[in-house]
């Protein structure tokens, strides 16, 4: 007799279907290709962040100082939870 392992739709949050869609995974598989190893759909989306913030960062640094100091602590904090991903 085969056996199967049956997931209840109930049981899955939103995050579980963001990190299967279609999209993400495109993305983790063209990020793979780029950087030469593997990368996972939450690696890619923590990658995705930090450039993301580093181009916010860039485009509205000269607005005032403490936009550049949120902005880069933005950023700082995305490189930082990306970092422990890898």
């Amino acid at each position: 007799m085969k056996s199967e392992a049956v997931v209840s739709r109930a049981s899955r949050n939103i995050s579980d279907y963001v990190l299967e869609s279609r999209l993400v995974v495109t993305l983790s598989v063209w990020m793979s290709r780029i950087l030469g190893e593997p990368v996972n759909s939450r690696q890619a989306l923590h990658l995705l962040h930090a450039q993301v913030s580093f181009f916010v960062l860039i485009l509205l640094c000269g607005i005032s100082v403490l936009v550049c100091a949120l902005l880069l602590a933005w950023f700082v904090l995305s490189v930082w939870h990306c970092a422990q991903q890898f």
